[in-house]
């Protein structure tokens, strides 16, 4: 499975009254099989101009969802296709992987299903995007760990939430072990040696879990400050 993981930082020294001001954002793009971007964009609060599949040019207005798409494509180096209509903007096809009858792209903000469309979404700070393309139904899966590192043999637990609710059944994977959620939405996994264990969730119905990593050390070693 290829993952891409991008961090941009935006410093600014010294910020002249009349320099754009930025929205900072999570992108995280997943398909079936592969990520295809995940890293934090930084969107001008000024909007930008995305270009549809006929060849027209729109401007967006403000710090929108799919002008956080445009930048996470020039940052990632991935390709979309957007479609007008009717109803406005659409999305159908990201880096090549293209929306069916039985699979399309969904839209989730915070794990949560957007109540609009990329175009009319102005992002608030810190916000987490995901597009996923996937059949329905289709919620995205919050995975939440709560240490980055533990002692050789304590108890790695993790919790995972779809829409702000529990998850049973969810496969955890932690490095090549699994374990399932119970019904509170929890899996415990009890390492017995100095690792890097990487942890993310998955389960048919669900986009997966972003990755988060989780040091095993041993006691002398813990990082205690």
């Amino acid at each position: 499975m290829k993952r891409y993981f991008l961090t941009v930082l935006f410093i600014s020294l010294a910020t002249p009254v009349w320099a754009t001001d930025y929205t900072q954002t999570t992108v995280r793009i997943e398909t079936a099989n592969d990520t295809i971007f995940n890293g934090d964009v930084y969107v001008a609060d000024s909007g930008c101009t995305v270009t549809d599949s006929a060849g027209v040019e729109h401007d967006m207005v403000g710090a929108v969802a799919l002008c956080a798409l445009n930048e996470a494509a020039t940052l990632g180096g991935f390709d979309y296709v957007l479609q007008d209509s009717s109803f406005g903007l659409y999305l159908t096809e990201i880096d090549g992987q293209t929306a069916t009858d039985t699979d399309y792209w969904s839209f989730f903000v915070n794990y949560t299903a957007a109540s609009v469309g990329l175009a009319d979404y102005e992002i608030v700070n810190g916000d987490e995007i995901i597009l996923s393309l996937g059949g329905y139904p289709n919620n995205a899966l919050e995975l939440l760990v709560p240490v980055k590192e533990v002692l050789v043999g304590e108890k790695v637990v993790v919790r995972i939430r779809a829409d702000g609710q529990p998850v049973a059944g969810v496969t955890v994977h932690f490095n090549q072990q699994t374990k399932n959620t119970d019904h509170l939405g929890k899996a415990i996994f009890k390492p017995k040696n100095t690792t890097s264990i990487d942890l993310y969730a998955e389960a048919d119905g669900y986009t997966r879990s972003t990755t988060t990593t989780v040091r095993v050390v041993e006691k002398n070693n813990k990082n205690i400050t």
